[in-house]
């Protein structure tokens, strides 16, 4: 599951970006800037959750990300008797 933190931090920033600047400049509204952020913040982390969930599913379906043992495998056997 480690794997696949870094393409969902980018698709979520990505996604931010593009949410608010599209509010932004598309949208005639009377909202202030805090609330087009907060709206596309809240916006990017429902993406952010989807978009980890369906990546993982996908990743495993097609076996992109196999298990590797020293990656994701313990770190240490613990403190010594």
């Amino acid at each position: 599951m480690r794997h696949y933190f870094p393409a969902t931090i980018i698709a979520v920033v990505i996604y931010f970006v593009l949410s608010f600047l599209a509010d932004m400049l598309l949208e005639e509204s009377t909202r202030t800037t805090f609330a087009i952020a907060l709206e596309a913040a809240l916006k990017a982390a429902l993406f952010g959750a989807l978009f980890h969930v369906v990546h993982g599913w996908l990743g495993g379906f097609f076996g992109f990300y196999e298990y590797d043992a020293e990656i994701d495998g313990p770190q240490g056997k613990g403190p010594s008797a």
